[in-house]
């Protein structure tokens, strides 16, 4: 893009300017990016859909769990292809946390149906205390 000059020689300064003023105050449009989860039912649903990316992993996957209560491999090898979604915000009761989730197959595109899931919280981490498949 080239600026070209105005009558007096100068280059077109003021075109420039207006167009930095609408962008400064019009903004690119969005929102600025909302920082971390704050709040308990945020924090659930945060390490709730996380769980297919953990099941990638076997030692991410026992980790998303409260101590023995990992399920089983196949389990894990199931949430490996899927994407959880709650499917209501969390109902927090203290230490304690249910939540219904929506578990989809991501290749099929296919809901494969709906369970409650329970949680615990240790020191400032949620950990999955149930995640039966629906």
């Amino acid at each position: 893009m080239t600026i070209e000059p105005t009558r007096g020689g100068r280059p077109a300064v003021g075109a420039a300017a207006l167009l930095l003023a609408t962008t400064w105050l019009v903004g690119c449009g969005g929102r600025p990016p909302p920082g971390p989860p704050s709040s308990d039912v945020e924090l659930v649903a945060v390490h709730v859909r996380s769980l297919p990316d953990y099941a990638g992993n076997p030692k991410s996957f026992a980790a998303a769990f409260a101590e023995g209560a990992a399920p089983a491999e196949e389990q894990r090898a199931v949430l490996a292809k899927c994407q959880v979604e709650p499917a209501s915000p969390a109902v927090i009761d203290g230490d304690s946390a249910t939540v219904e989730v929506r578990v989809v197959d991501s290749r099929a595109e296919k809901e494969l149906g709906r369970a409650t899931w329970t949680l615990v919280k240790q020191g400032e981490k949620w950990k999955l205390k149930t995640a039966p498949l629906p």
